[in-house]
């Protein structure tokens, strides 16, 4: 037993020798001179490949006012550098500081992020005996997004995250996706769901002292469908709801002026007041959003049903003063159209009797299709008929 325990001492004490020595073999060539970590591999013989793999640990949020998506992730690239070669049985050597502190590193930029933050603390450089560097490093990238709000909030967006090479060429560095381009450790996603992940790679060219010189370029494109539940319950809901109030007016009589108006004003502020708060979500863009609209059509139905009040209240106006005016004249023209006498009785005497007119509705005021009553009724069956169409050709075409 103690044999073997020396023994196994022994041999860790050779792997610890070992590792030490492959530490030392490439301090040395650092230290020596013989590696220049501002020059790249390859430099006179061939291209240096690049292969790159993305490992995503979060997505968003998205913000919608400054058209920006943030992503947490690992960073994970592979390549070849022969003059990191060493001769050894253990295997690789593993550094937990930044590898550019002491060895070339491919300088694969986000060309689309607005802010990008690397952990130092979270870094690992494997260096294998035959000249294979692998380096993985956490970072934070807060990239733009082109986003197209008309069919807010039920819109797809798609985010880019496009990589390429600041200084190498395409002939001088080609930039790789891994055979796994992306692994997701979580989709969750705030406010939106994960549709799809399409990735892309392609040269890109530029116009530089009268030259036209190529770069390589890695793109991701995250396809991200919005929650449609959070603005149903929060904005479509109530305000659908407030429309319903709003068609009760036409059952409420003409004559109740302060119910009927303080309802149709109530169900228009309110509408005014959300579209006001959904316009301060997003940023100012040219076009109108589809929720803008809704609110936009709820408002115009509102005004609709001002208007129609209004001519009720019109037509009320003039059945009443047409009655005054038929009642004076038909009084001028036959006297008196009905008589009834009431006896004036002091101290038990009749001392007067008085005849009393009662008025005479003229019929064509009674029975005329263009009246009060009959637009208010009109009105309860034609404006919730043309909501409900409106809505169904809404949702219909934004929920396709």
């Amino acid at each position: 037993m103690h044999l073997l325990l020396t023994a196994i001492c022994f041999s860790f004490g050779l792997i610890q020798h070992s590792v030490a020595q492959n530490f030392h073999v490439i301090d040395t060539k650092i230290a020596a001179g013989t590696y220049d970590k501002r020059i790249r591999p390859r430099l006179h013989e061939d291209t240096v490949r690049v292969t790159t793999q993305i490992y995503l640990l979060y997505l968003g949020p998205v913000n919608e006012k400054t058209f920006t998506y943030e992503m947490g992730y690992y960073h994970r690239s592979w390549w070849n550098d022969p003059r990191l070669e060493f001769n050894t049985s253990i295997g690789s050597i593993t550094y937990t500081k930044p590898p550019a502190d002491f060895i070339w590193i491919p300088d694969g930029a986000v060309t689309n992020a607005k802010k990008i933050e690397r952990f130092d603390t979270s870094v690992r450089t494997v260096i294998s005996p035959n000249g294979d560097v692998y380096v993985s490093q956490r970072m934070k990238a807060i990239c733009s997004c082109p986003m197209d709000l008309k069919e807010f909030p039920m819109d797809t967006q798609k985010c880019p995250f496009r990589m390429e090479s600041f200084s190498y060429k395409s002939k001088d560095m080609e930039l790789l996706w891994h055979e796994t381009p992306i692994i997701k450790e979580n989709a969750d996603l705030e406010g939106y769901v994960l549709e799809n992940i399409e990735f892309t790679s392609s040269l890109k060219s530029y116009f530089i002292n009268n030259v036209t010189e190529n770069y390589n370029n890695l793109l991701l494109t995250f396809v991200v469908h919005r929650t449609f539940a959070f603005y149903f319950y929060r904005m479509y809901a109530p305000t659908v709801v407030l429309m319903v109030f709003n068609f009760g007016s036409f059952w409420i009589p003409p004559s109740a002026v302060p119910a009927r108006v303080a309802l149709i004003v109530t169900t228009l502020l309110i509408n005014v007041v959300i579209l006001q708060s959904v316009t301060e979500q997003i940023v100012k863009v040219e076009y109108v959003t589809a929720m803008q609209l809704f609110l936009l059509i709820n408002i115009l139905f509102v005004l609709l049903a001002v208007v129609e009040y209004l001519v009720v209240l019109a037509l009320e106006i003039r059945k009443t003063q047409t009655q005054q005016k038929s009642t004076e004249e038909e009084s001028k023209k036959s006297g008196i159209v009905n008589k009834t006498f009431k006896p004036n009785v002091e101290n038990g005497n009749t001392i007067n009797v008085q005849p009393i007119q009662e008025k005479k509705i003229p019929k064509n005021l009674e029975s005329g299709r263009f009246n009060a009553q009959n637009i208010d009724r009109w009105s309860r069956l034609i404006h919730p008929l043309l909501y409900c169409v409106f809505c169904a050709v809404y949702f219909g075409y934004y929920k396709r």
